[in-house]
């Protein structure tokens, strides 16, 4: 009940951003309009993605109590993780545009940097890819029980950089992915 209280109000903040992004622009004087519609907009990108999973969590639940099951613990995990990867890409385009920068002038300019960024983060890149692939996949799962190397126990987490076991001393490890 408390999700479909919060789905129904995110979509009643969503639809009031909406209208004042696109219909009826604010006209206020304390702030720039392309500040403010930045913000709306980014606020707008930041609902929608919530209201999905909110969604999905709440046909999963359905689903489970209906027996069928169909819907796994890792969807859900895996649509988080790719979810926050889509909340930081919004959050640094919103703040070039709030500080003037056209985020594809910057992107195009920056590549020969971008590629330098990328060589030395590969290994970053890498654990979040693979945090995806193990969120979506069906090979591990939450509340398994596991060996990874010399670590045993339940999986917790799945998540973008390590995933989270609970040991039988229930200590709590993190493995990177």
């Amino acid at each position: 009940m408390k999700r479909i209280i919060i789905l129904l109000f995110s979509l009643l903040i969503l639809s009031i951003c909406v209208y004042f992004r696109f219909h009826s622009p604010l006209d206020v004087d304390f702030i720039k309009p392309r500040i403010l519609n930045t913000l709306l907009s980014l606020l707008i990108v930041i609902l929608t993605f919530r209201i999905v999973i909110y969604i999905v969590v709440i046909w999963y639940r359905i689903d489970r109590k209906n027996g069928s099951g169909k819907l796994r613990d890792n969807l859900i995990v895996g649509l988080s993780n790719l979810f926050n990867i889509i909340y930081v890409i919004a959050l640094i385009l919103a703040f070039l545009t709030i500080f003037g920068f056209n985020p594809k002038e910057v992107f195009t300019s920056l590549s020969i940097i971008a590629a330098a960024i990328a060589i030395i983060a590969k290994d970053f890149i890498t654990e979040i890819i693979i945090g995806l692939y193990n969120g979506f996949s069906n090979k591990i799962e939450l509340d398994d029980y596991v060996k990874i190397g010399e670590y045993k126990g339940k999986i917790l987490d799945l998540g973008l950089q390590r995933v989270t076991l609970q040991s039988d001393d229930d200590d709590i490890i993190y493995i990177p992915n």
